[in-house]
């Protein structure tokens, strides 16, 4: 990918990665609205479809070492941005 290169639903734009001190792979992403992060606003950004694995009750679970664990039946989500904390799964 290249800055300012348009991108198409379905299209491949990452690979997941466990890196960092984290217990699963995970990816940041972000829509925003100018190409210097510092001096742009993220957009919301609507997914298609995904499940709802849980949610992490705290980031330090993330951090600590603890791990984070289901503790949530998995639900289905369509046209949503995925909640504050939300553990999502795209399939």
């Amino acid at each position: 990918m290249r800055i300012g290169e348009r991108v198409r639903a379905g299209e491949v734009l990452a690979a997941l990665g466990n890196s960092g001190k984290s217990d699963a792979p995970h990816l940041h992403f972000q829509v925003m609205d100018g190409p210097a992060p510092l001096a742009s606003e993220g957009l919301p950004f609507v997914f298609q479809t995904f499940e709802i694995a849980g949610h992490v009750s705290s980031l330090s679970v993330l951090a600590d070492g603890t791990g984070w664990h289901a503790t949530e039946p998995v639900v289905r989500a369509r046209q949503e941005i995925p909640a504050l904390n939300a553990v999502v799964e795209f399939r």
